[in-house]
C-alpha cells in the first residue's frame, strides 16, 4: 500500500507542475512588468491593486479657458421639415439626394397610400403565431390610471 501512495504522490506531483507551468503561460501573456519611482503618485491612498493593473501616473493638463460668443438673433423662420405626405398632401416627395438609379425604383414602387397618420396592415405579409394551450396569464392585474384612460380608447379605435 504504501508504494501505491508513494506512485499516487508522484503522480499527483508531476500533474500539479503541469497545471502551474499552464497556469503560469497564461497569465503572462497579459502581465507586464512596471517600474515605479519613488515618489510617483499612484491614485487614491485606501485603494489596493496589483502591481499588473497599476499605470504610470499622468497629471491633468490645465483646463482650457473657453470664450464664449453672442450674437443678436432676428425673428427665426420656421424650417420647412419634410416628413411624408399625408392624404390631404402633395403625393411627391423630393428624391433629388439619391442617385438616380434609387430615383426611378423608389418612384415606380412609391404608393400612395403607403405612407399615412395611421398605421393600417397589409395581405402582403403573413406570419403564425403559436400559443401554449392551457397556460395562465402570469401577469398581475392593475388598475390603468384615470388620466390615461382617454389617451388608451384613443389608441385603441
Amino acid at each position: 500500500m504504501r508504494e501505491r501512495l508513494e506512485e499516487m504522490m508522484a503522480l499527483v506531483q508531476d500533474n500539479m507542475r503541469k497545471a502551474q507551468k499552464n497556469q503560469k503561460v497564461w497569465y503572462d501573456r497579459k502581465a507586464r512588468t512596471r517600474v515605479f519611482e519613488p515618489g510617483q503618485q499612484r491614485g487614491r491612498k485606501h485603494q489596493k491593486f496589483h502591481v499588473n493593473l497599476l499605470k504610470a501616473f499622468q497629471p491633468r493638463s490645465e483646463p482650457v479657458q473657453q470664450k464664449l460668443f453672442v450674437r443678436a438673433v432676428g425673428e427665426e423662420e420656421e424650417a420647412s421639415e419634410q416628413y411624408f405626405p399625408t392624404k390631404g398632401q402633395s403625393q411627391t416627395m423630393d428624391l433629388s439626394h439619391l442617385p438616380p438609379a434609387w430615383r426611378e425604383e423608389l418612384g415606380a414602387c412609391m404608393d400612395p397610400e403607403l405612407f399615412q397618420e395611421k398605421p393600417g396592415y397589409t395581405t402582403l405579409a403573413q406570419h403564425k403565431i403559436h400559443l401554449k394551450e392551457n397556460s395562465p396569464v402570469r401577469q398581475k392585474c392593475y388598475r390603468i390610471p384615470e388620466r390615461l384612460l382617454p389617451v388608451l380608447k384613443q389608441e385603441l379605435e
